[in-house]
């Protein structure tokens, strides 16, 4: 992005701060962003580069930042508030048109999903929604003491959303799924018929399902679903902006999951990151230990503000935001049984297959889950498909209510939102069976 001679010069220009920690963080996006709605199709390529510089003098913080890919705007602006002056800022300017990937590309991966979505409708669909983003990013991490780090990475997400009638009723499915590399040709007509052919699946099992009974019933999670209710209402527990000392000492070591239960933070994929954010290497960390809170995803602020060590959690979207500690890949140990035998012991209950998404209430500690995919479990089988069906959790002490850990872990990734910081994460969680959890209405959410 940015040659070393221009890196260890901006290095030179933070060391004149005086500050106590300064860094800067260098990052540009660019790539593809093709959405097909039916026959329409919308092509638009994208670059965004910029800066942004961050500041800690005795207690505070500072952070500001640039949208630009011109050295010397960057040199001048990091001079500037170095210096503690007040810079005109450029935020609201995002780059367009200037996307690195090539029109041959491009043009190709246009061509696989017009096919794709040709195929959903001769199969059924009345209507299908395609948008696929291809994007390379790159970035860099100076310091005043001497750091530079740098890495790329690389992303493909393609969303489909397919729409099925039949007589006067119409039911929808989606799916979405990531990968951290440059697919191409094969592979990715592949990935996109994957997406495609699974929201087809969904809208159609949507046709035939019936409303799920309401209450208090056993709960067999699949290891997706359990991925998605484990990162939001258990992972983000674990990153350590939302603590302080006290509440720290308060919280490790507390017992919050059944004995068996263990949770560990992987760090990346090592085909998609080497470095985080703040370019220190992710380290793996076990933040639930046999049922017991052991440890905390920290960047560099938290680290310093709470006494603990920093574990390569860093992340920000881009260079218009601070790192925030985040999660990169949870993982937790499997154990013994198929999903079809978890539910064997279930006499009346729900299977879940996947959530549709999460919504959490952090004050009144509850997790909300609309249930993309779930079937009723009748005398220990899975029976019929149910629709506008949702699982309500309490976090974290749904933990404890786990009377089975199953052998079948799925691997899902995706895109996680906090403080409107929009980053790539990973679970990879065996299927849990839970007792006594409330089953209710997708539309009655409270």
């Amino acid at each position: 992005m940015f040659d070393r001679t221009f890196l260890e010069h901006l290095r030179d220009e933070l060391s004149k701060s005086g500050a106590d920690f300064a860094e800067i963080f260098l990052k540009r996006s660019a790539g593809t962003v093709i959405t097909r709605d039916n026959d329409d199709e919308a092509v638009e390529a994208l670059d965004d580069c910029g800066a942004g510089v961050r500041f800690r003098r005795g207690e505070k913080w500072s952070f500001s930042h640039i949208t630009t890919g011109d050295p010397e705007l960057i040199a001048s602006f990091v001079r500037s508030v170095a210096a503690g002056k007040e810079p005109e800022m450029h935020g609201s300017m995002n780059i367009s048109g200037k996307g690195e990937e090539s029109r041959e590309s491009a043009d190709d991966a246009a061509v696989s999903m017009s096919a794709v979505a040709s195929d959903v409708r001769d199969k059924g669909a009345s209507s299908f929604l395609g948008v696929m983003r291809r994007a390379s990013e790159e970035f860099s991490v100076i310091t005043a003491d001497g750091k530079i780090a740098s890495d790329s990475r690389f992303r493909t997400a393609f969303y489909a959303q397919a729409l099925v009638r039949r007589d006067e009723k119409l039911a929808k499915g989606a799916e979405c799924l990531m990968d951290t590399t440059d697919l191409h040709d094969r592979a990715l007509k592949e990935f996109l018929e994957r997406a495609a052919g699974e929201s087809l699946r969904l809208s159609t099992i949507h046709l035939d399902a019936k409303v799920s009974p309401e209450g208090e019933m056993e709960v067999v999670l699949s290891g997706r679903a359990a991925g998605m209710a484990v990162h939001e209402a258990v992972g983000h527990l674990f990153e350590a902006d939302r603590y302080d000392r006290e509440e720290v000492k308060g919280f490790i070591g507390t017992k919050i999951a059944a004995g068996s239960f263990s949770l560990v933070e992987k760090g990346p994929d090592d085909d998609f990151a080497s470095i985080d954010d703040e370019g220190n290497p992710p380290a793996e960390q076990v933040l639930i230990g046999n049922g017991k809170a052991t440890g905390l995803l920290a960047d560099l602020r938290r680290s310093l503000d709470l006494g603990i060590g920093i574990t390569g959690s860093a992340r920000r979207e881009n260079h218009r935001h601070e790192p925030l500690p985040r999660i990169w890949r949870l993982e937790s140990p499997a154990g013994k049984g198929t999903d079809e035998e978890l539910c064997s012991e279930v006499n009346i209950g729900l299977y879940v297959k996947r959530f549709s998404d999460g919504k959490v209430d952090r004050d009144k500690g509850e997790a909300f889950f609309p249930v993309a995919e779930g079937y009723l479990v009748r005398d220990g089988r899975i029976a019929e498909p149910v629709t506008n069906s949702a699982v309500s959790l309490k976090i974290p002490s749904f933990l404890k209510k786990i009377t089975a850990i199953g052998s079948e872990r799925e691997e899902t990734r995706g895109l996680c939102v906090k403080r409107s910081q929009a980053v790539w994460t990973c679970e990879s969680i065996p299927a849990l069976r839970l007792s006594k959890v409330v089953v209710k209405r997708a539309d009655k959410q409270s």
